[in-house]
């Protein structure tokens, strides 16, 4: 996926997908009493996990208002885009009710997208990706009320306002034809793949969307960027926040006019699973694979 840096290249992701940590070396404290090596590196450990399972760094990555380094995106925006037939727009350029501005906890439903840009310009021009996205957004919300469908607090119906996006070229500063970043945008962009980008795809709390059908001749398995962010997503998620969106568009399609007792979220993720898990490889695989 090509998610341009400062320079306006492409940009890798940071070398470390949590924020900067302390250092783990034991120091005096002010009795002068050694700090348990052991004890510290337990406290570092759970301070890692905690990362990657509480809602707080979801919440942190939206911090900062038009300068935030990420932005969620509404559903019920990208919905009235579909209807318009309009391409999603560059962050810079969504007016402010497309962005979420809320607490990110159980009361929403946060999708992550993970895909290959169509164009070099714009990321999907033809709307090509947006109506599978939305087709899928449209069934998480139509099966929300029904046994096994997505939930939000625990037992609430998902709607399009709680249903939530990342998608990079949305929720991140872009340099356009039409506009550059401002050194204030890049700064927020360079923070957001530094301390935000990697996480959002591991977390458990966040749902991966893998858009594996790219609608361009490089395909999602041959590129760099979707076959990290698929590595990435295999970590540590349930199999349930991995969903291949092509298998799962398939499913729908043989289920429509289907009864809703055959339409469930669970029968989707049944069959989609497989088409979603792999093992994530080792970084000297994953060095040797993006080669």
């Amino acid at each position: 996926m090509l998610r341009q840096s400062a320079a306006g290249g492409s940009a890798p992701h940071a070398g470390r997908t949590a924020k900067n940590e302390a250092s783990a070396v034991p120091v005096a404290n002010n009795n002068s009493e050694q700090i348990n090596p052991t004890a510290t590196a337990t406290s570092e450990q759970g301070s890692h996990i905690a990362t990657y399972n509480t809602y707080e760094i979801l919440n942190e990555a939206i911090q900062g208002g038009e300068l935030a380094p990420i932005a969620y995106i509404k559903f019920s925006y990208l919905r009235k885009l579909r209807e318009k037939r309009e391409p999603i727009p560059a962050r810079q350029q969504l007016p402010p009710d497309a962005i979420f501005t809320g607490t990110v906890d159980s009361g929403v439903h946060v999708l992550i997208l993970s895909y290959c840009w169509a164009e070099r310009h714009h990321p999907d021009p033809q709307c090509k990706l947006m109506d599978d996205v939305c087709t899928f957004g449209e069934f998480l919300i139509e099966s929300s009320g029904r046994k096994g469908g997505i939930k939000v607090n625990t037992s609430e119906k998902l709607t399009a306002e709680r249903l939530l996006l990342f998608w990079d070229f949305a929720s991140m500063h872009q340099d356009t034809e039409e506009r550059r970043r401002t050194a204030d945008e890049t700064k927020a962009f360079n923070t957001g793949l530094k301390n935000f980008i990697n996480v959002l795809y591991a977390h458990t709390k966040t749902h991966c969307l893998i858009c594996s059908h790219a609608y361009r001749a490089l395909q999602y398995c041959d590129s760099g960027w979707p076959h990290f962010e698929f590595a990435v997503s295999q970590l540590v998620k349930s199999t349930d926040l991995v969903t291949d969106l092509p298998t799962a568009l398939q499913w729908l399609e043989a289920k429509r006019g289907d009864i809703d007792d055959n339409r469930t979220m669970k029968g989707m993720q049944t069959h989609v699973g497989r088409a979603a898990r792999g093992l994530a490889p080792s970084p000297c695989l994953f060095d040797q694979e993006i080669v």
